[in-house]
């Protein structure tokens, strides 16, 4: 039994099935992002202006070095029915001057949720899109380039991975 339970089941689990299993993942986000995109593509929404208030910025630090990264991200400042609002917009970039303090900008706003509303720019409303299709087409490219045997074997990865999990289960 015990040899059952450390040694079968991992195996079961794991398999060689591995690799796909991963594959899966990002084709099922794929096809969320995608389907999130549609539902609200169809939904009604308003244009509204906004104002740039203020111009956030971050700085990051690189992962083991001294390396300063600086980011900035506009907050803007929009009224819808009479109720003022402030969001932050998603993506920050490198470049200080894309926006500027008191800067009128077009914001999409749908009537159901008023505090959530995106910049009407082609990006920003098409994110969802092209974030579906990057992990969709990515994906199904290294898939095929492990299918044809141009990096590794496709299913010796399985094993390898199947042999670590057993390894590891086995030390307990």
């Amino acid at each position: 039994m015990k040899f059952l339970i450390k040694t079968v089941i991992p195996v079961l689990l794991v398999g060689i099935f591995v690799p796909e299993f991963i594959f899966l993942i990002f084709y099922t986000i794929g096809i969320f992002l995608i389907g999130k995109y549609f539902c609200d593509k169809n939904k009604i929404y308003e244009i509204i202006f906004g104002t740039v208030t203020e111009i956030r910025e971050i700085k990051r630090r690189s992962t083991g070095s001294n390396y300063k990264n600086t980011c900035y991200a506009p907050i803007f400042e929009y009224t819808y029915d009479g109720q003022s609002y402030m969001i932050q917009h998603p993506v920050y970039t490198g470049i200080p001057d894309s926006y500027s303090i008191g800067q009128k900008v077009e914001l999409k706003i749908y009537p159901d949720t008023p505090n959530q509303a995106i910049l009407n720019s082609y990006f920003s409303v098409n994110m969802l899109l092209y974030g579906g299709l990057g992990f969709i087409i990515i994906p199904g490219i290294i898939m095929w380039m492990f299918i044809k045997g141009g990096i590794i074997n496709f299913y010796s990865l399985g094993e390898k991975i199947q042999s670590v999990v057993v390894y590891c289960i086995n030390l307990f």
